[in-house]
């Protein structure tokens, strides 16, 4: 071996051609594994700008990892298997194009002769290599691509040699980068790729590969940046894509020539609508294409109107003066049917002489802005119905009001006049006491009428007895029926479930208001039945329960019937017949009553004929107690008694900034034994209780509304002194505000009950009844 090389020192180390021998090295399988550098000229050193020195005894793959493994193949033929062979390789490591030529030295060594034919691919496409597109080098088996200058440029890159896939991941966003490997997969069997795709910097670039000659194994690329291109051709898209949503809704359009009178089909799509498909454009002008539509279809009146809007001399007279584009509307009948028509007649900028003729079917627009103008008018009705609803109902207010109001500003001045007429006075304030609480009455109503409409009435839940709720039903009635001769009747509830859950305020007034008016329209001597029975089928845990009021009595008419739950709507004929003024009623009872039932889920029937009576029916889902809820219902709220207790010595400081307001509820007070003080401010009040010792005041009567300092703040003050009684004593609003926002404010600032104004001294003296603990 040594021999050998001192003969290629001889031959070899002047030579201009790169020259090495080389020792392949197998492992314990004798697989080859490594090729070692025995021997190399200068030539070769130059390639890898080392010296031969450190080249020698240096093993390919150990130092340069990336090294073409098809070396290790050619070179252990050529060593082991004593075959030569030429083969081309891509050296990452040189960053070149290899022809490499290896052939069989001695057992184990080869020497190999390389030829960098990079050059020769660059001079073969210098001219390439200067155009607008970037050339590129690929080979196959390594799977390497070299780019030349202009590919570098034009993809923005540094790297002269490496793999196709590193370039395309590096180079394109990911979605066309996984197109770009299926479409690389291809082109492998077929020899030829074009892609196009989005970079990551957001440019469009094309890539296209063909192989060359009759090897598979090179081919030539080339890279370009289309982004301009793409840009063109989305816009072009963009606009086509507008032309086409514009000239959709049209079903024809034409191209009319005004110098030439020709008219050309430019699209067609309904022939059915189109007002010219059946007249033969191609082979006359438009003048004659258009005479001949308007003598063959039957068209409206203003035949000749639309003639002169269509013609030619029109068309020229428009474009001339510059008006831009204009339309017409004309009806036709088409087959049996009136279609709505609309020719629009547009210049062309870029063509001064010519116009485009769109028609379009109007019949679906025409439709709906009938549509429109009927629900405007239906909507101008509603809006009138509210104004004269509105303006009967402030008539109504105004004339309910002023009823009452002139009764008890008459009354009391005719006492004032006869203050010394004992009987006489007497008779005048129980008036007046009669037309105020019909006053109250009608504010009551009002209010509810508001809260149920408005959605602010709750209802409470809690357990009511239905015989125990009849029989106190039938009392407050039965007095009245007696002494009017009416035979009331109030049969026992036929119901399985007694005990139920309702709100029994509401159920009461729904009641109320049914018996009251079945009492009130039924002549002396009449019947008015009243009945409650259970249903079967209920859902689970609820009743179904129907009551209903029968009477013998004037009956309604259909007409009023219909209008029987509308607000402050009176049978006067029945009213008449009954000798009841307009004052008797507020004539909201009916809506109320309607209003609740519904808002308890439940509804209501009415029958009625004139002079014969009225029938009717209230039928409400109320929740079933169970053993465990049932309880004993109470027959007075505070169980107050007959005689009222006695509070002689009883303090109450009352806390109102109305002195009329002050005056009478002290004097109420006096008048059952209590010792009163009154301050006129919330903060007053607040003072005299924390001025006062523990326990000196028994109960605090305060309103909710006043300049300084409102009830419920007040309390809230009270409520946090520092003293024994400060948590415990009594404190009862007593307000104008009847809302139940009103209560919720009291309730929530610790007061102890709530009362409203006027004072119902009954309720009253109930409250204090039951929250003011009997003195020891």
């Amino acid at each position: 071996m040594d021999k050998i090389l001192e003969q290629c020192n001889v031959i070899f180390d002047k030579s201009p051609q790169p020259f090495g021998v080389f020792q392949v090295i197998l492992d314990d399988k004798n697989n080859p594994c490594e090729i070692e550098y025995i021997y190399l000229n200068q030539a070769m050193a130059d390639m890898t700008q080392e010296s031969i020195d450190e080249i020698l005894g240096r093993r390919i793959y150990s130092f340069w990892g990336d090294s073409d493994p098809t070396w290790l193949e050619y070179f252990y033929r050529a060593a082991w298997q004593n075959t030569a062979s030429e083969f081309e390789s891509v050296s990452a490591i040189l960053e070149q194009f290899l022809h490499i030529v290896v052939f069989p030295i001695a057992q184990g060594y080869c020497g190999a002769l390389l030829q960098d034919v990079t050059i020769w691919i660059k001079d073969a496409t210098r001219s390439m290599m200067t155009a607008s597109m970037g050339l590129f080098f690929f080979e196959s088996r390594t799977q390497r691509i070299m780019l030349t200058p202009a590919a570098r440029t034009q993809c923005n890159t540094t790297e002269t040699y490496t793999l196709f896939k590193d370039f395309a991941q590096t180079l394109f966003d990911k979605p066309s980068f996984e197109r770009l490997m299926q479409d690389f997969e291809v082109f492998t069997s077929t020899g030829n790729l074009i892609f196009e795709g989005s970079t990551q910097l957001g440019r469009w670039m094309r890539i296209s590969l063909v192989h060359t000659g009759d090897s598979n194994r090179f081919s030539y690329g080339f890279v370009e940046d289309i982004t301009r291109a793409k840009e063109a051709e989305e816009a072009s898209f963009y606009r086509l894509d507008i032309i086409d949503s514009l000239s959709r809704e049209n079903f024809a359009l034409y191209v009319i020539d005004v110098e030439n009178d020709t008219i050309v089909p430019f699209r067609l799509k309904d022939q059915n609508a189109d007002p010219l498909s059946d007249v033969d454009t191609q082979n006359l002008s438009y003048t004659k294409a258009m005479d001949a539509y308007l003598d063959t279809y039957e068209l409206p009146a203003d035949r000749l109107q639309l003639a002169r809007e269509v013609s030619l001399e029109t068309i020229k007279e428009r474009l001339k003066k510059g008006a831009g584009d204009y339309s017409i509307s004309f009806r036709r009948a088409l087959n049996a049917s009136e279609r709505f028509i609309e020719l629009r007649f547009i210049p062309l900028a870029s063509h001064p002489h010519k116009v485009v003729l769109a028609a379009r079917d109007a019949s679906h627009e025409m439709a709906e802005q009938l549509r429109q103008k009927e629900a405007l008018q239906s909507a101008l009705a509603l809006a009138q119905h509210a104004s004269e609803a509105k303006s009967s109902f402030l008539t109504n207010m105004s004339h309910d009001f002023r009823t009452p109001m002139n009764s008890i500003s008459g009354f009391a001045n005719l006492a004032l006049a006869n203050i010394n007429d004992t009987k006489r006075v007497q008779d005048y304030l129980q008036k007046i006491i009669i037309s105020s609480n019909h006053l109250l009455d009608l504010v009551n109503d009002i209010l509810d009428v508001s809260r149920v409409e408005s959605g602010k009435m709750p209802l409470k839940e809690e357990p009511i007895n239905l015989t125990e709720l009849s029989r106190g039903l039938y009392r407050m009635f039965s007095s009245e029926a007696q002494a009017r001769h009416i035979a009331f009747t109030f049969a026992p509830p036929s119901v399985e479930h007694d005990h139920v859950f309702a709100d029994k305020l509401r159920f009461n007034q729904i009641m109320i208001n049914i018996i009251g008016n079945a009492l009130k329209y039924t002549p002396d001597g009449g019947t008015v039945d009243v009945n409650i029975k259970e249903h079967e089928n209920a859902p689970t845990g609820f009743g179904l329960f129907t009551a209903t009021v029968t009477d013998n009595g004037f009956g309604m008419s259909h007409d009023f019937l219909e209008a029987l739950f509308l607000p402050f709507e009176r049978e006067m004929r029945t009213c008449a017949k009954a000798g009841s003024s307009s004052s008797s009623g507020t004539g909201l009872g009916m809506t109320i009553t309607k209003n609740l039932v519904e808002l308890m889920g439940g509804s209501i029937d009415v029958e009625s004929e004139l002079d014969k009576g009225t029938s009717i029916a209230i039928t409400l889902p109320l929740r079933l107690q169970t053993q465990d809820d049932t309880s004993p219902a109470l027959e007075d709220e505070f169980g107050l008694a007959e005689t009222p207790r006695d509070f002689t010595g009883t303090r109450a400081l009352v806390v109102d900034d109305d002195e009329l307001s002050r005056e009478i509820m002290s004097s109420i007070l006096a008048e059952y034994g209590f010792i009163t003080e009154e301050v006129n401010d919330g903060d007053e009040g607040v003072a005299a209780f924390e001025a006062s010792n523990p326990h000196y005041f028994d109960v605090i009567m305060m309103d909710m509304r006043m300049p300084r300092m409102d009830g419920d703040i007040a309390t809230t003050a009270i409520r946090a002194l520092d003293r024994p009684d400060a948590k415990t004593i009594p404190i009862i609003a007593a307000s104008a505000d009847a809302f139940e926002e009103g209560r919720r404010r009291a309730t929530d600032a610790g007061m102890t009950a709530h009362t409203t104004k006027p004072l119902n001294i009954h309720h009253l003296l109930g409250l204090l009844d039951h929250y003011i603990p009997p003195r020891q």
